[in-house]
């Protein structure tokens, strides 16, 4: 039986609340954090975001270090890919080259992490 992530009810911030399993994820309107169920370390990983409302939306990656009082790679523990396309990485701002690539309502972000 395989193994799979959820987001953590028990590491979050309060305004965040979770349903469908702990699939699904809903900020109560600014820049919080929920971390998944499993933290890794090495190996090759996948996982999908569906997008339903990008608003205050920066899915990414962060060591337990991260506050969950703002979004991925708001410090020096992460990073975050902004809704416009963005990043955040260690506290800083980045942009990828581009105008106008980012995610909208609808839109399903696939991630593949490479630990190794």
């Amino acid at each position: 039986m395989p193994t799979y992530a959820t987001w953590n009810p028990s590491d979050k911030h309060a305004d965040i609340t979770l349903s469908g399993g702990n699939l699904t994820a809903e900020n109560a309107g600014s820049w919080k954090s929920v971390r998944a169920t499993l933290g890794q370390t090495t190996g090759k990983y996948y996982f999908e975001i569906t997008i339903t409302d990008n608003t205050f939306l920066t899915p990414g990656l962060a060591t337990s270090a991260a506050a969950l009082n703002n979004y991925p790679g708001s410090d020096a523990y992460g990073l975050g890919y902004f809704y416009d396309g963005s990043f955040f990485v260690g506290a800083t701002f980045t942009t990828n080259g581009k105008t106008g690539i980012g995610v909208v309502n609808g839109d399903i972000l696939h991630v593949a992490v490479d630990f190794d």
